[in-house]
């Protein structure tokens, strides 16, 4: 799939989802089960995989 989008998109969907990554990295630390844990941890990765694409 590609996904065209102008600077100001591009701009806004980094920045959703750098918020979202610093939002589930606060989470991971305050979870205390760990499946949950490791759910959010699958998250984060999936969250820098597609930061790093974006950018």
């Amino acid at each position: 799939m590609k996904l065209e989008m102008n600077n100001e998109e591009a701009y806004l969907v980094k920045t959703l989802l750098s918020k979202e990554l610093k939002e589930t990295e606060i989470e991971i630390n305050h979870a205390s089960h760990r499946e949950y844990k490791e759910f959010l941890k699958e998250r984060e990765k999936q969250l820098e995989v597609l930061l790093e694409r974006i950018s």
